[in-house]
């Protein structure tokens, strides 16, 4: 343990991993109560191409260095099991991820029915959190990204112009996902249109420029910054005048998305 600081371990780049290419079905996931949302986001990344090779190759770490983790590490308790539904040839059952719900979020019980978005979210922080520690014991440089980041991780930019001296106030969020309405969308070009759609701030909600110093008009928007390599689109179904709380209709999409006019100008 003491040599493993003085490592000059690197970090695998996410350009050495490759698209797998799957002969036959991968298996699928038994419910071992209530783990439905579980089982959906397990399927999906399995299916991330980088992702499950990274898995194959026992590097979603990041690095070849031995995990001291003992069967508490988000980051090895994930490898395996997305290695392990890549390669059975019958029903998997995710036992070591409901077994260990807790430590990849304390929100989560075993047993009960939960947000598959919200796993999500809290799978990527915790394998990003691990793996983390782990380049840090191997001596990485700091600030070394992990392959979550580089997957997963994008940027928004939120703008906010004036309209009488054009001045721009900009803030920026990280994020690993893009949460949508669709209750007046038909498509996710629709939803992501409204997403990035031109927000006016006047009468009671202008806003106070710093360049003026006083309560102008402006224009408000939020864009795409910097793009994910990985793409997390959550649509939300939440509908508060629908008879079973939710939109039940088909939103449509295409095999292909072009970001580029949800995106910020370079």
């Amino acid at each position: 343990m003491g040599s493993m600081a003085n490592s000059t371990a690197k970090v695998m780049p996410v350009t050495q991993l490759k698209p797998i290419v799957l002969l036959q079905a991968a298996t699928g996931l038994g419910n071992m109560g209530n783990t439905c949302f579980l089982n959906s986001v397990l399927q999906c990344l399995a299916y991330v191409p980088p992702l499950a090779d990274a898995c194959l190759r026992k590097q979603l770490h990041g690095i070849n260095e031995q995990c001291p983790g003992l069967g508490k590490c988000c980051c090895c308790l994930t490898e395996a099991q997305l290695r392990n539904q890549l390669h059975a040839s019958s029903t998997v059952y995710p036992r070591d991820i409901v077994g260990n719900l807790h430590l990849f979020s304390k929100m989560f019980q075993r047993g009960r029915q939960e947000d598959s978005h919200e796993f999500l979210l809290a799978v990527l922080d915790a394998v990003e959190r691990d793996a983390k520690r782990l380049l840090a014991r191997a001596g990485c440089a700091k600030g070394a990204r992990t392959l979550i980041e580089e997957l997963f991780c994008g940027r928004l930019r939120s703008q906010v112009r004036c309209q009488e001296c054009g001045h721009c106030s900009n803030t920026y969020e990280q994020v690993t996902s893009l949460s949508l309405d669709i209750l007046r969308a038909a498509s996710l070009h629709d939803s992501l249109a409204q997403f990035t759609a031109v927000e006016v701030l006047d009468g009671a909600n202008k806003y106070k420029c710093d360049r003026c110093a006083r309560l102008v008009r402006a224009h408000k928007a939020v864009a795409l910054h910097h793009e994910p390599n990985v793409l997390v689109v959550h649509l939300k179904r939440f509908d508060p005048l629908s008879t079973y709380g939710k939109v039940g209709r088909h939103v449509a999409f295409e095999h292909s998305l072009r970001l580029g006019e949800y995106c910020s100008d370079p």
